[in-house]
């Protein structure tokens, strides 16, 4: 069975450096892979994903949230999943991450199709 997200001492154990990664700090669509996924310590996912134009994000998918889907389902999106990540700008005036569209999973590279739905 697949882990929806790895713990602190997993992601820890698994390499990722999470200092290259910064908050996207400006709205719109952006389209990337997702690198890892870890469990935050407030019922919150933390995203990391390398965008298409090398930049790497991370973003914090809430439990509750204003879809009312909790973390949006990105909790069962696969690492090195394609996604498209819309920010939109908060009552704060921080982007925060909104929607986000499955472009392709992992096995669809495999087949050589990256234009399923998810």
């Amino acid at each position: 069975m697949r882990k929806r997200a790895l713990s602190e001492r997993e992601f820890w154990e698994s390499g990722m450096n999470p200092s290259l990664y910064s908050v996207c700090d400006r709205e719109g669509t952006f389209t990337g892979v997702i690198d890892s996924k870890k469990w935050g310590k407030k019922c919150n996912l933390l995203v990391y994903v390398t965008l298409d134009n090398d930049e790497k994000i991370f973003a914090s998918v809430w439990a509750y949230n204003p879809s009312k889907v909790e973390y949006l389902d990105m909790d069962k999106v696969p690492v090195g999943s394609k996604v498209a990540l819309t920010f939109v700008k908060g009552k704060s005036g921080v982007p925060y991450l909104r929607e986000f569209e499955v472009l392709s999973t992992p096995g669809d590279y495999e087949n050589g199709d990256d234009n399923d739905d998810y």
